[in-house]
């Protein structure tokens, strides 16, 4: 965090349910604004080189960073939006498909993205500005990179969860609700001061709320599993509503342990206190690894009760065996070292250029 007294902008509230709200399922995903916030002070404080030649084969990935403004992660690589150079018009009329990218050879005979009309005129060039690497944007690109996986896995657990229903009991809502809530409040007040101390002092509230509800979130996991595993030793007589239920909690306990790692990650990060965000992103690591792998009861991991005893149709089918696959190189650190950031705009055509 700053040392002065200049206000330091935060941006993990966004909408009003964030702020005020009391469902923590109809609040925001905490991720979206802090990834943004994070790749906007890139393209702000970056020294970058423009590049004529894309690092990927794939141009679905320029196509998704334009179109969505959407930070995305391939490989060693990672490409940011420029917004101040990506018009909205651009960006709508790719989305409505009346815009498409396509390829055009350069002068050097390097292949570049262009943003072609429905004629498959060319109107805009893909611009790709490598960001010239030092210590403090790295960082940053790190914790973008952190945020961005964390958000995957996230959005993966949302869509499983809506084909769950289970009730929350009192004392769930009092251990792992609550404290979520009064971290809520302590960040509320952190956006809104002005004072760079009372900032700190709200946001160590925050943290150590925070703490709270993710421990809490740890051990409701390991005793839910547990008892899903007792209920399921034998393969006659289970009780299937029973069964079910302790599904249902399983898989909220997983989505709301991965937005609240990612939010007190991002309190860690405005404090500056960028190891202990390493430390609490390791240990979600290392939970996460013993819930996918490690057996419990009769020989089975949590992760694989889930896939077995899960109540599923043509919409979800093998959902948890496919989140276990997408979730492997996350949990074994296997995603690979972030060497290359881009920033990706549109530009006004240079007619010096070749077609």
């Amino acid at each position: 965090m700053n040392q002065d007294n200049e206000k330091n902008t935060l941006s993990i509230l966004i909408t009003e349910e964030d702020k005020t709200g009391r469902d923590i399922a109809k609040m925001s995903n905490f991720f979206d604004g802090y990834i943004r916030s994070l790749s906007s002070q890139i393209c702000e404080t970056s020294r970058v080189e423009i590049v004529n030649c894309i690092p990927v084969s794939d141009l679905g990935i320029i196509n998704e960073v334009v179109t969505y403004a959407e930070t995305i992660m391939q490989g060693k690589y990672g490409f940011l939006p420029d917004f101040d150079n990506l018009p909205l018009e651009i960006k709508q009329n790719l989305k409505k498909g009346i815009y498409t990218i396509g390829e055009s050879r350069q002068v050097e005979g390097n292949m570049r993205a262009v943003i072609l009309d429905e004629n498959g005129t060319r109107i805009k060039d893909i611009t790709l500005k490598k960001v010239i690497n030092d210590p403090g944007t790295m960082d940053m690109a790190r914790n973008l990179v952190n945020q961005v996986q964390l958000r995957q896995i996230n959005a993966k657990l949302g869509i499983i969860q809506e084909l769950q229903s289970y009730q929350i009991d009192r004392e769930r809502d009092r251990d792992i609700i609550v404290p979520f809530l009064n971290a809520r409040d302590y960040i509320l007040r952190a956006q809104m001061s002005n004072l760079i101390k009372e900032q700190e002092a709200y946001l160590l509230k925050a943290s150590d709320e925070l703490t709270q509800a993710i421990n809490s979130l740890y051990t409701d996991m390991d005793t839910t599993s547990k008892w899903l595993s007792r209920l399921t030793m034998f393969p006659i007589f289970q009780p299937t509503q029973l069964i079910h239920g302790h599904i249902g909690r399983l898989t909220q306990d997983l989505q709301l342990t991965t937005k609240y790692v990612g939010v007190q990650m991002q309190v860690f990060d405005y404090m500056g206190k960028h190891e202990n965000a390493m430390l609490e992103l390791n240990k979600y690591r290392m939970v996460m690894k013993d819930f996918s792998n490690k057996a419990i009861g009769h020989g089975k991991s949590a992760l694989a009760l889930l896939q077995e005893h899960s109540p599923y149709d043509e919409t979800n089918r093998d959902c948890w065996h496919n989140l276990s696959v997408e979730m492997k190189p996350f949990i074994q650190q296997e995603m690979g070292t972030l060497e290359e950031v881009y920033l990706v705009s549109a530009e006004d055509v240079n007619e010096k250029e070749n077609q």
